[in-house]
């Protein structure tokens, strides 16, 4: 960075190129290293200013201060030194910046024509020489000149990673961007590791979700993707498997049939289900199953007639005893003046107790949105 901000100041101060045809370069800079363009800009112009200034004064502070607004614009001291001294007044140098050295060339010690031997005139050999040689390291200069601004266009044209390794195959380590297109192409090449592994687990957790053909398959999935893009899909498979196996093995939410037991016969069925922001004049269904192993599905809502309003329950229930049951699953409730109108989602093992010689169990775990209480009561009257 610093290499091509020295080399773009000198250019304009030392060349007279003009600063805007450098901007587009220097843009292009700060978005690969992520820094304020626009400052930057602000100030390589202010130090460029305090160059200027010296022309008509000179003083130590503003060589501090070309110093200081140097390093704000990440030059390098020692191109701040060799601008200074390039743009401040000859005459006081020696005063005001110590390092400027004044050579002074002894005056020729005057000699007697008569002393001096007659020697063959050679200056035009040297002369020749002379001009031969400048000529020489100016197309040299040239070359390295023209060479580095091909090295900043090339390097500032590439939009791809493909670019970026031509750009270093072509210049190689001596590539005034080196470090900069090898960064580019590391981070490139991170990405795309990390991009082509968030692929492969979207496919793996696709294809188990494809394979949720039976209630195992399903809970494996929503074992190893607790919140996957699927799970609401996967839970209504699940839902829709277990009540095939309900109806498959006869109407076990029936209180007639003989392989429930007492308790399970209050517990087991479509039960009335309510929550005080809908209403408490009409209810909802809350229907518990009873599937396998002791294990009992629990599913229930119920729909506002007024507005958009629900209440929905989707889990499990475990029986401690006949008047507390433990819900674990998915709680949402939506009523138009609490949490701005959006839906509230609770999750977890939730305890619904009948107390006090209540005919319903409600929920204990009362907190609601804004600080509210909901009363969630599933009601022992069946439908």
């Amino acid at each position: 960075m610093q290499n091509f901000i020295d080399s773009m100041v000198e250019e304009i101060v030392l060349e007279g190129k003009p600063f805007d045809t450098q901007k587009k370069y220097l843009k292009k800079f700060c978005e690969n290293e992520r820094l304020d363009f626009d400052k930057l800009e602000a100030d390589i112009i202010t130090f460029i200013e305090i160059l200027d200034s010296f022309k008509t004064s000179f003083s130590k502070l503003q060589v501090k201060l070309a110093e200081e607004k140097g390093r704000d614009c990440h030059i390098t001291d020692e191109t701040v030194k060799e601008l200074v001294s390039y743009s401040s007044p000859k005459n006081l140098q020696e005063e005001i910046i110590p390092e400027a050295i004044d050579i002074k060339v002894p005056e020729p010690r005057e000699t007697d024509d008569s002393d001096k031997p007659k020697k063959k005139r050679v200056w035009p050999w040297i002369v020749g020489i002379g001009v031969v040689a400048m000529i020489a390291i100016a197309m040299l200069l040239g070359i390295s000149h023209n060479k580095s601004d091909i090295d900043t266009e090339r390097y500032f044209s590439c939009q791809t990673v493909g670019d970026y390794r031509n750009y270093l195959v072509e210049f190689g380590h001596n590539a005034k961007y080196y470090d900069e297109a090898k960064h580019f192409i590391d981070n490139y090449m991170a990405d795309s590791v990390a991009k082509t592994e968030t692929q492969s687990k979207a496919k793996e957790e696709e294809a188990l979700y494809n394979a949720c053909t039976t209630i195992e398959v399903c809970d494996n999935y929503l074992k190893q993707y607790p919140q996957g893009r699927y799970r609401e899909e996967v839970l209504n498979k699940k839902y829709e498997f277990e009540k095939q196996t309900i109806q498959s093995t006869g109407d076990i939410g029936s209180e007639s049939n003989q392989s429930l037991t007492p308790l399970e016969k209050k517990v087991v069925g479509k039960h009335l289900l309510s929550l005080q922001w809908i209403s408490w004049d009409y209810f909802g269904t809350c229907e518990i199953s009873k599937i396998e192993n002791g294990r009992y599905r629990c599913v229930g809502s119920q729909l506002s007639k007024e507005n958009s309003d629900y209440l929905k329950l989707d889990g499990y229930i475990s029986i401690v005893n006949e008047n507390h049951l433990k819900f674990t699953g998915v709680i949402k409730t939506k009523v138009y003046h609490l949490n701005n109108g959006n839906e509230y989602v609770r999750e977890g093992t939730f305890d619904f107790k009948a107390t006090d010689g209540r005919k319903y169990w409600r929920e204990q775990e009362m907190a609601g949105p804004d600080g509210c209480t909901d009363y969630i009561d599933i009601f022992f009257q069946k439908k």
